[in-house]
């Protein structure tokens, strides 16, 4: 015969189970779902949705473009800066994982920011902060973390050349 105390413990026993299985199957996290992913920015947000909700109702081909690209893309650029002057150079990284950055300059007083940005929003991340040192060829690897990078080049001293290029790999 079971007593009370055993029957007390059973079914304790079987809540704190029961309460334990249910709180790892709701915070299961989810995989990232591409095809749902709108705008193509990595994250399934409210962008997303407003997206859907605008497209609501509509009719078509259901064929979505796929363009698979496992090549890298490669760009150098030479440039002369002024004394106080500023360039900014926007390079397309939608699509890629990481890019590589060689800079060089004969100048003393060369300033680079690298932000990075998402299509559409007014805000840039600011990754990175440096100054060239004179004919040192300087090379920075970052992760994309958005679909543009901005390169701004500032010249305090003095005035001359500046070459830059960049490697963006999938």
């Amino acid at each position: 015969m079971t007593s009370r105390k055993d029957l007390i413990v059973a079914v304790l026993l079987t809540f704190c189970l029961t309460a334990t299985l249910s709180t790892i199957a709701l915070t299961r996290s989810q995989v990232y779902d591409p095809w749902t992913d709108m705008n193509d920015d990595g994250a399934v947000d409210s962008t997303d949705l407003g997206t859907m909700g605008s497209a609501w109702g509509t009719f078509g081909d259901p064929t979505k473009m796929v363009v698979v690209d496992y090549a890298w893309h490669a760009w150098h650029e030479s440039f002369s800066l002024a004394m106080y002057e500023t360039k900014i150079f926007n390079v397309s990284t939608a699509g890629h994982r990481q890019i590589t950055v060689g800079f060089n300059s004969p100048m003393y007083d060369v300033t680079v920011k690298v932000n990075f940005s998402i299509s559409g929003l007014n805000y840039r991340y600011q990754v990175d902060t440096f100054g060239l040192a004179p004919n040192v060829y300087t090379v920075k690897t970052y992760q994309i973390q958005g679909t543009n990078m901005s390169l701004m080049f500032s010249a305090l001293d003095s005035s001359g050349s500046v070459e830059y290029e960049y490697y963006l790999t999938a």
